[in-house]
């Protein structure tokens, strides 16, 4: 018998078992598909192939950390293949902005589109950055039972503002943003993970930095 059952086969089971499995547990994992994945899963017809999970690898760090796990090395396991541009968003008005593989690249983007908006698209990323450091290390550095295990985590009083969960994405966007379309720019962190930018908070500020 098995010390753990894990129940699906998607991307986080998956590094669940190869961790439980590291640390010396018997691991079976349980999938209703024919494959495993998750998301990350292909659909063919007609003899084409259409992804149907995410359309970029974020963290690969990550990804690499639990591959090592299991004695394997995901440069030669994955072919990465790092993009440039790495987004090209289009407006109505016939607008368009390269998001660049070089951050100097896409200030200098941004400020051809709206002058002015290259320091605020510098002041993101850097905001970004700060964001995502202080939530990795606080409430996404493991389980919470309870608010003290939240609070040992913290450095510091200025953590608890530096994550920005007190306004929403969209007011974070357009302090920061004067045109609107740059501020639909970064509300889309939230609607591509199923949330709304007037709703969510701003702490989603973070994928700006997690997608560099």
């Amino acid at each position: 018998m098995p010390d753990v059952v894990v129940v699906g086969a998607g991307v986080g089971g998956l590094c669940a078992a190869i961790r439980l499995a590291a640390a010396g547990r018997s691991v079976t994992v349980l999938e209703r598909n024919d494959s495993a994945g998750g998301k990350l899963a292909v659909r063919a017809r007609d003899g084409f192939a259409f992804d149907t999970g995410p359309s970029l690898l974020t963290l690969p760090h990550l990804f690499a950390d639990v591959l090592a796990l299991a004695g394997l090395d995901l440069r030669t396991e994955l072919d990465l293949v790092r993009l440039d541009p790495q987004f090209r968003y289009h407006w109505p008005d016939g607008a368009s902005l390269d998001v660049a593989d070089d951050p100097a690249r896409t200030v200098e983007a941004f400020e051809a589109l709206s002058p002015g908006a290259g320091d605020g698209y510098g002041a993101l990323l850097r905001a970004a950055e700060r964001i995502w450091t202080v939530s990795e290390r606080t409430f996404l550095a493991g389980a919470m039972d309870r608010p003290a295990e939240m609070l040992r985590r913290l450095r510091s009083p200025r953590d608890l503002t530096a994550i920005d969960a007190l306004r929403t994405l969209h007011r974070a966007a357009a302090a920061r943003f004067a045109d609107p379309r740059l501020v639909q720019l970064v509300d889309r962190y939230a609607t591509y993970s199923g949330s709304s930018p007037y709703r969510a908070p701003a702490t989603l500020a973070c994928i700006a930095h997690v997608e560099s």
